[in-house]
């Protein structure tokens, strides 16, 4: 399943609203917004594929507000794809387990803003945010990494502003 946003989306949630994406889905963002306030978002395992992310912000906005996003890889994963977006998460969990590989944002040419949030990955390998050419932005907000080897940031060409981190890093030897 693919849907390509082209128009602004905005998306608010009440009770237990929740999105789910099946198996192989796919959600490209490109040259507009896409908002989401108190949604909880969750993939089945999916398989894997090569170069995607579940989500792909080109030229884009996503804004993330009081959510929860667990996404669950067979092998090797990717969350978030960016390229010239602007990505703001507030008060949000995102949540990623795969078996190998997991990168929950990656991108180029972006601006990335974290407050009062908490990234949580399990896999043998992770990073929260590799990213080129960027700006990340750390507000208040809490990393765990479980697994053999992992990484909050690779930044290439970037600028990182960090204020006020809970926890960076768990790792289990």
């Amino acid at each position: 399943y693919e849907l390509n946003l082209k128009c602004t989306v905005i998306a608010y949630g009440q009770e237990n609203a929740e999105i789910v994406f099946k198996k192989n889905s796919l959600v490209t963002i490109e040259n507009c917004t896409l908002q989401i306030k108190n949604i909880r978002m969750k993939t089945s395992d999916r398989s894997e594929i090569r170069n995607s992310a579940l989500v792909t912000v080109k030229n884009g906005t996503l804004e993330l507000n009081a959510c929860e996003f667990i996404s669950n890889f067979e092998k090797n994963g990717m969350l978030f794809k960016l390229d010239g977006a602007s990505v703001k998460l507030k008060d949000t969990v995102l949540f990623g387990n795969a078996k190998d590989y997991l990168s929950m944002f990656n991108g180029a040419d972006s601006t990335v803003v974290v407050e009062a949030s908490r990234m949580n990955t399990v896999c043998d390998t992770a990073v929260c945010f590799s990213l080129r050419d960027s700006s990340l932005d750390l507000i208040s907000s809490e990393f765990k990494l479980t697994g053999n080897m992992g990484r909050v940031c690779e930044l290439k060409n970037s600028k990182s502003f960090t204020t006020v981190l809970k926890k960076i890093g768990s790792f289990n030897f």
